[in-house]
């Protein structure tokens, strides 16, 4: 399958699922102009903690990418989903995860 980055093709977008079985870093990272375009954007992030160390990532460098980078303020939502958005959402039953050390955490099984 041919591989795309997102910033070679979108300029607005409003949502984005991401399941990619461990290359989630790679498809953020292929994202770094179109996310602080679209500050509305909701990313629905499926964690494949697991996979991501068997592609040279990991859960810190997803979280540092999430939290840090794009200050996309992240709920998990199931036991390895979560959705991450820079706008207030309405997800209060969720748990907001604050740090990379809870995102860790949190994903650590998946």
């Amino acid at each position: 399958m041919p591989v795309i980055r997102l910033d070679d093709e979108l300029d607005r977008v409003d949502a984005i699922k991401v399941d990619c079985e461990g290359y989630e870093v790679e498809v953020l990272k292929g994202m770094e102009r179109l996310v602080p375009k679209n500050p509305r954007l909701v990313l629905l992030l499926e964690v494949h903690g697991r996979k991501l160390g068997q592609v040279d990532s990991s859960l810190s460098e997803l979280a540092e990418l999430l939290l840090k980078e794009y200050g996309f303020m992240v709920h998990q939502i199931s036991y390895k989903h979560c959705i991450c958005s820079r706008s207030k959402l309405p997800l209060e039953q969720f748990p907001q995860i604050y740090s990379i050390e809870e995102f860790v955490t949190s994903f650590r099984g998946t």
